[in-house]
């Protein structure tokens, strides 16, 4: 089995007097995750004096965090979008069993899968709540069926043992 080297893509820009060096872990052609694994900052020998007085401040981080949210991943890198996640969300409830009652065994082994990816996901919103959009069901619904979906699957390994 061939295994999937990990390596750096990076991207290098100045904002209000500060040099940013931004580096994200790639994994075939996907960052390891939504944001970059490193940032680093150093005031640029082309600051002006009031940059200098000033230093790092809260205003310069939030631009600097601006411009790491718009910058292009380098060519052939994908960025895992919530987009991309929530179309494989639909392909995977629409194959899911419309309710437990029909298959549980599948249903709740499919719901546990697509929680699992939506964590691994690492997205900006809560993996129930997109969980719930999509399905088309109350977050609490989305709550109780992986409550029971746990305890089912606990069951099921119990019996195998």
């Amino acid at each position: 089995m061939a295994t999937t080297r990990a390596v750096k893509a990076s991207r290098k820009f100045t904002e209000s007097g500060w040099d940013v060096a931004v580096s994200w872990e790639v994994i075939g052609d996907r960052p390891a995750s939504d944001g970059p694994t490193e940032v680093t900052m150093k005031l640029s020998p082309d600051a002006t004096d009031a940059q200098r007085r000033k230093g790092w401040t809260t205003g310069v981080a939030r631009r600097i965090e601006r411009r790491i949210a718009m910058l292009a991943l380098p060519e052939g890198v994908q960025r895992i979008s919530e987009r991309n996640v929530r179309q494989m969300l639909q392909d995977g409830v629409a194959k899911m069993p419309a309710s437990p009652k029909d298959d549980p065994d599948t249903y709740y082994a499919a719901l546990l899968d697509l929680l699992q990816k939506l964590e691994s996901a690492g997205l900006h919103v809560r993996p129930i709540d997109l969980l719930a959009e999509v399905m088309g069901v109350p977050v609490g619904t989305v709550k109780s069926r992986i409550y029971s979906a746990k305890l089912h699957r606990n069951a099921l390994t119990h019996e195998e043992a």
